[in-house]
């Protein structure tokens, strides 16, 4: 009982699983649903199509995976087979060392890895080789829509405040590389202009306007043109911000008003934009970016009461507009390197790579967090089936936070 193919290239100078140089075998492209039907009897083809975008990324990432992980990764997925066979499959794939390509199937009765019969092999290359590939699956394992990426957000439409840089411009990105249509609006009109180039230039749709989420009238533009123009606005993202970091001493009247104009204002007009067209289709995610200073910080009185005061308000909002199908959360990052980390070393007189080794340091994990570290909690948030999380603040830090 043939249950998978697995057509691996490993790296002759790494028999532990480094994957490089290597190219999307044309198998998981063009792969149809009489070929999984003929080999995978016990499995269904969503089951097999979700092992081939996992293993889809360990090709396209060229990143070291180790034995153990790929084994384990493996066997998660199939779930009724042992790591003993994986082991024997993983030992035929050493075989590939050379670059060849070794097809190797597993008999689950026999519990034992065997390469595929010639005339199986044969047939399947013969279906492959002339067979037309489906554009949508070529596009999703090619990594045209992202590497490994599943379209969890189609139809949805995302709109990202600041989202043309940093923590915002992953955001976005991460939103349209699984299926949505992405709005983002920012006041740093030359920003605005490479973001939505770059993601159009991925085939990404995008609607981009520069505003100031501190000008009610140009938020509620934007809000009401993003709706007319992909028909709902179903995420909404309060990720515009600013520092002014100063002791409280020398902090001026500027500096703690343009801070909560940007974070507490901008977040209440875009919500306020926002909710009512969620409300009218009973579906709604907002999630708002707060940060670890809302515990406090030296030099950021102005900042962690901003950030204090958004976790207020998602847990007022998740209280007013859960009846509505609407869920309001808070992701509130530690370190992450980006353009307003690097401001805030700049301020301090200190080298950014000494800032960075700094911090690490401190945190458990023993690395910074990147903006896509943040992207990758909003995707949770966002995401239809997180429906029953609403109200909450995940501190995402790399540790542990009160």
């Amino acid at each position: 009982m043939y249950e998978t193919i697995i057509e691996p290239r490993v790296s002759e100078t790494d028999g532990v699983g480094h994957i490089n140089n290597t190219t999307v075998p044309v198998w998981f492209e063009a792969a149809r649903n009489d070929i999984f039907k003929l080999f995978t009897p016990d499995h269904s083809f969503k089951d097999w199509k979700m092992i081939i975008l996992n293993m889809n990324v360990a090709y396209k990432s060229q990143i070291y995976f180790g034995r153990d992980v790929l084994i384990k990764t493996w066997v998660s997925r199939i779930g009724n087979s042992s790591l003993e066979l994986y082991e024997e499959i993983w030992q035929n794939d050493i075989l590939c060392a050379e670059g060849k390509v070794t097809y190797v199937n597993f008999n689950l009765e026999a519990q034992k890895a065997e390469r595929i019969p010639d005339s199986i092999r044969e047939e399947l290359e013969k279906h492959l080789l002339h067979n037309e590939t489906n554009e949508e699956e070529s596009a999703l394992f090619s990594g045209e829509r992202g590497i490994g990426m599943t379209k969890n957000f189609e139809g949805r439409t995302a709109l990202v405040t600041g989202g043309s840089r940093g923590i915002g411009r992953q955001i976005a990105e991460r939103f349209a590389e699984e299926g949505a249509n992405v709005a983002i609006i920012d006041i740093n009109e030359e920003a605005l202009a490479a973001a939505k180039g770059e993601l159009e230039a991925k085939g990404y749709s995008v609607y981009a306007k520069v505003a100031s989420v501190t000008e009610k009238e140009q938020v509620e533009d934007a809000v009401a043109e993003v709706n007319g123009h992909f028909g709902s606005i179903d995420i909404l993202v309060n990720n515009a911000g600013v520092i002014r970091d100063n002791m409280l001493f020398k902090m001026t009247d500027e500096d703690w008003l343009t801070v909560m104009d940007v974070h507490l204002k901008g977040a209440f007009f875009a919500t306020r934009a926002a909710q009512k067209y969620m409300i009218d289709k009973k579906y709604g995610r907002i999630i708002n970016i707060s940060s670890t200073s809302a515990l406090g910080n030296r030099g950021q009185a102005n900042y962690a009461t901003a950030k204090a005061g958004l976790q207020g308000f998602t847990k007022t909002l998740a209280i007013e507009l859960g009846k509505f199908g609407v869920t309001a959360n808070a992701v509130a990052p530690g370190f992450i390197e980006t353009d307003m980390t690097k401001a805030t070393a700049e301020r301090m007189g200190v080298p950014f790579d000494g800032f960075v080794q700094a911090n690490v340091a401190m945190i458990p994990v023993g690395r910074s967090g990147k903006p896509e570290d943040i992207a990758n909690a909003v995707a949770f948030f966002a995401d239809e089936r997180s429906s029953f999380v609403s109200g909450q603040v995940l501190y995402v830090a790399g540790g542990p936070k009160d």
